[in-house]
């Protein structure tokens, strides 16, 4: 989980450019662990949120719900927002502050 600048949950053209920036800085985080895990002779990959394949290696077709997971393995509740889920932090619900 990230700190977001602001609520998630909602519509509207200012939250999809979080979401996207969110997204963005997710991806490029996860590229740079990646990268640093192979330069050290581990084998590395991360989830994208988006579509729940691996990130780097294209070849796998199992999807990873994170949503999912989050509800049973950390026990957090989840919000139905039109056609997405939203995870609900146990602290700071759908908005972590900064």
């Amino acid at each position: 989980m990230q700190n977001a600048a602001i609520d998630l949950v909602g519509i509207g053209s200012q939250l999809a450019e979080e979401k996207d920036v969110l997204l963005e800085r997710f991806v490029l985080v996860a590229k740079k662990i990646c990268a640093a895990l192979e330069k050290e002779g581990y084998s590395a990959d991360f989830i994208d949120p988006c579509s729940g394949l691996p990130g780097i290696c294209l070849d796998g077709n199992i999807v990873f719900n994170e949503v999912q997971s989050a509800q049973i393995l950390l026990g957090y509740k989840v919000m139905n927002v039109g056609c997405c889920k939203v995870i609900m932090h146990p602290e700071w619900g759908s908005h972590l502050p900064k």
